[in-house]
């Protein structure tokens, strides 16, 4: 697994108290020669669902991907030498890592997403990043193995962080995900070892926890 850089001491606050929301705005697909040069065995990777490697191609890793423009970018890298590297190669960027996309016990071919438990600790550490005084002039870049089960983890930890700490809908917060392409993730599918029939895609998550906390 990748190493967790970023880690600094102190108290994580309560993540809704001094969190300024940020609006949405408009999400364009990014646009990365080297990407759409491996389209193609890309998009054979995720054709093959369970049965994939653990790897991705790398068209899909170490490409950053905004989320919250000019503040706090996704990315996914394939080992602990890319992450090195990428450090390396731009101090200016704050990167950063987790266990939580990683937290998920599976049943059988399941694989998320995760628990409630860890999506308040997720956004208890996005706050804490965010509004360190030390990081504000600092672009954050939150990244996770490139591996598609973990990939659709994060996406949906970082997208529940929208809806509930910057009040995007699930829409909003689903939006720049669904702008990668070719797309990383695999829809979520229910806990036995036998063929999806009914999957879940990131917003359909979203949806179901902003309605939990109306409720």
């Amino acid at each position: 697994a990748p190493p967790r850089f970023g880690n600094m001491p102190g108290r994580v606050p309560s993540f809704g108290r001094h969190t300024a929301a940020v609006p949405p705005s408009e999400f364009m697909p990014a646009h990365n020669p080297d990407a759409e040069a491996e389209a193609a065995s890309a998009a054979d990777f995720l054709s093959m669902g369970d049965n994939a490697p653990r790897f991705m191609p790398s068209a899909l890793s170490n490409v950053k991907f905004e989320i919250i423009p000019g503040r706090l970018s996704f990315t996914m890298h394939r080992d602990e030498n890319e992450t090195l590297d990428a450090i390396n190669a731009e101090p200016k960027l704050f990167y950063f890592s987790s266990w939580m996309q990683d937290s998920y016990q599976p049943f059988n071919s399941d694989f998320g997403p995760v628990n409630l438990s860890a999506v308040v600790q997720f956004c208890d550490l996005m706050h804490e990043k965010l509004c360190d005084k030390r990081l504000l002039r600092r672009h954050l870049v939150y990244y996770c193995n490139a591996h598609a089960a973990e990939a659709s983890n994060t996406a949906f930890l970082l997208g529940s962080y929208l809806v509930l700490v910057h009040k995007w809908t699930p829409e909003q917060a689903a939006e720049p995900f669904e702008a990668i392409r070719p797309s990383p993730f695999k829809a979520f599918r229910d806990a036995t070892n036998e063929p999806s029939t009914f999957d879940l895609e990131l917003v359909d998550c979203l949806k179901g926890l902003q309605r939990a906390v109306e409720c």
